[in-house]
């Protein structure tokens, strides 16, 4: 189990907020305004959904781990679309109550990572990853097997949040962005691998194994 995670507990993307909202609170306490406990309930919430904390990673060769915190909302076969080839789709929809940091699902290299235009359906949509405004992902594991993740934005978010550069290596469990207020990830993976989650299934990005390459492709 690797339980090395070098980011602070609260992601920087949530610092401007937090720090806001704290201000507001010491100067409606400072007034005497009757707004500070729900300012410093509002606080605590945005602490809340930017916390990034440290998981235990599977380390087994053959997984594949789930890269967000959420809900699976679908388990089936569907066209990969970088590769177009069969695969197997697992979406997982992130909610607004859960942590929004996205994780890298495997070990390898970053082969494509391109920002797409689109529109602002609600995540929880099949096909809000095709339709939104979404990053799509290609990566090639140390195994040599290509997987496809769409991060995809909701209806409040305006924006969606990515960090991966094309050709570079990443670590399984290595933080890639954000998926704020609702947002959706697809994988796509060879249509062989064993899925381990359900549809209704809670996880939690880099602790829950999302399926098992099959040991052809593990080797």
């Amino acid at each position: 189990m690797n339980r090395f995670y070098p980011y602070p507990l609260i992601a920087r993307e949530g610092w401007c907020a937090i720090g806001v909202l704290v201000a507001l609170s010491a100067y409606s306490a400072y007034a005497g305004g009757r707004w500070t406990w729900w300012l410093l309930g509002a606080t605590a919430l945005a602490a809340y959904l930017f916390r990034d904390s440290v998981r235990n990673i599977p380390m087994d060769d053959d997984v594949v781990l789930c890269p967000s915190d959420g809900r699976v909302v679908l388990v089936e076969k569907a066209t990969d679309p970088v590769q177009n080839v069969d695969a197997l789709k697992i979406s997982i929809y992130t909610g607004f109550f859960r942590g929004y940091a996205v994780r890298s699902p495997a070990r390898g290299r970053w082969v494509q990572a391109d920002l797409v235009g689109g529109k602002h359906c609600w995540a929880w949509r099949d096909k809000a990853g095709l339709l939104n405004r979404r990053y799509v992902l290609q990566l090639q594991t140390d195994a040599g097997v290509r997987l496809t993740m769409v991060q995809s934005c909701g209806k409040l978010a305006r924006d969606v949040q990515n960090i991966a550069v094309a050709n570079e290596t990443v670590v399984r469990g290595e933080r890639l962005g954000f998926t704020t207020l609702g947002g959706r990830v697809d994988v796509y993976l060879p249509i062989d691998v064993v899925p381990n989650v359900a549809i209704g299934d809670r996880v939690k990005a880099s602790s829950t194994v999302l399926a098992r390459l099959a040991q052809e492709n593990a080797a």
